[in-house]
């Protein structure tokens, strides 16, 4: 999305179109444009309002449906999950007083089972992770000055007044959460039912400064 007369950077996502759309694609030897042809009304509509709107230079079509499976998905949020942790705790270690710093979360022996998880898929083999949609995907933002963007990703650390630590990430409008201290999801949804199930991507309670308390 962009500026207005200026082609966005960022490429339209249309989950709207359905599987298995029939569609003709046409280049030309030139390679100078790709033309596309549904037979669906419906569709041609979607696409081109969305490239009225959005003035896209890409445009990007789903080829499949549903999410990587438990083996795939969780162990990547795992893995996202300690990249973002240590990518948190870098971001503090100017301040003097934080102890141990980037040391700490390499060596700290709670993360072990995550960090096992993360590179195997093994002991457990599965790891639970709490999954919602809490925006459209191509919900457009308005930003300070005035421009219209796409919110692709965003993440945060939360931190439950039980002491749980979770990562909690949105990509394109879907909101995943995974528990930094083991392979249980229920802290999560408790705190989502305390809070109205407001996202903690935009509650008060995973400023940064949270992160790095000790008890």
């Amino acid at each position: 999305m962009s500026k207005k007369n200026r082609p966005s950077q960022i490429p339209i996502y249309l989950p709207e179109i359905d599987l298995g759309t029939e569609a003709a694609f046409h280049i030309p030897e030139d390679e100078s444009a790709i033309s596309v042809h549904f037979s669906d009304e419906r569709h041609f509509r979607l696409i081109t309002e969305a490239v009225s709107r959005e003035r896209a230079m890409r445009m990007l079509f789903p080829i499949n449906t549903g999410l990587p499976p438990y083996g795939l998905m969780d162990r990547l949020l795992a893995k996202m999950a300690l990249e973002a942790l240590a990518y948190r705790i870098l971001s503090f270690e100017h301040d003097a007083s934080i102890a141990g710093g980037i040391k700490e979360v390499v060596l700290d022996t709670q993360l072990d089972e995550l960090r096992n998880f993360a590179r195997t898929g093994m002991k457990p083999k599965s790891w639970p992770y709490h999954q919602r949609r809490i925006y459209d995907a191509c919900h457009a933002y308005v930003e300070d000055n005035g421009e219209l963007v796409q919110r692709l990703h965003e993440f945060d650390i939360l931190v439950t007044d039980h002491s749980e630590y979770f990562f909690v990430i949105a990509i394109l409008g879907i909101e995943f959460a995974i528990n930094f201290g083991g392979p249980e999801i229920s802290g999560y949804e408790k705190w989502l039912s305390e809070n109205h199930y407001k996202s903690p991507l935009y509650a008060e309670k995973t400023m940064p400064k949270l992160l790095l308390e000790r008890g």
